[in-house]
């Protein structure tokens, strides 16, 4: 999700995939070991204009066709949930976009379910950190940073 200015209208713009894998390991109430990949040429927007600026100039889906999160820390949810009962955390890793990692903390929500957790949270970037020019010609000006909105199923192995 990034915010833009399009021909002077402030726009908020928005990306999803459903094309998403990973794993978490859970003892007690740690995660001790979690990771993520996007398939980033399968993200849909409302807008097929500018899903090909995103997979193209932006992304450049050929060269870097995914993004990846790993766990560096365990995440200490407090006490093992409940079925049904949401946590709150703090998460650290490392995020892979356009070819570049860099060291990312945020907070994310656990939801145990009775078949593993569901997990939910916001990453922010700053699109320099990644190699990755903001879009900004013709009338249309993107903000310099934005999130990786992300919510994941995780179910027992």
């Amino acid at each position: 999700m990034a915010n833009s200015v399009l021909f002077g209208q402030n726009v908020t713009a928005v990306g999803r995939t459903e094309k998403v894998t990973g794993e978490l390991e859970i003892e007690g109430n740690r995660a001790v070991s979690g990771s993520f990949t996007v398939d980033l040429a399968s993200v849909k927007s409302d807008s097929d204009q500018r899903d090909g600026q995103f997979r193209g100039r932006v992304m450049n889906t050929e060269r870097y066709p995914e993004a990846t999160f790993e766990l560096t820390e365990p995440v200490d949810f407090g006490s093992a949930p409940a079925v049904g009962e949401q946590v709150s955390a703090k998460a650290t890793g490392e995020l892979t976009v356009h070819g570049e990692t860099n060291s990312v903390s945020f907070e994310l929500d656990a939801q145990r379910t009775a078949d593993g957790f569901r997990v939910n949270g916001s990453i922010p970037v700053t699109f320099a950190d990644y190699g990755i020019e903001a879009p900004d010609f013709g009338g249309i000006a993107v903000e310099d940073d934005g999130n990786i909105e992300f919510l994941l199923a995780f179910d027992r192995a």
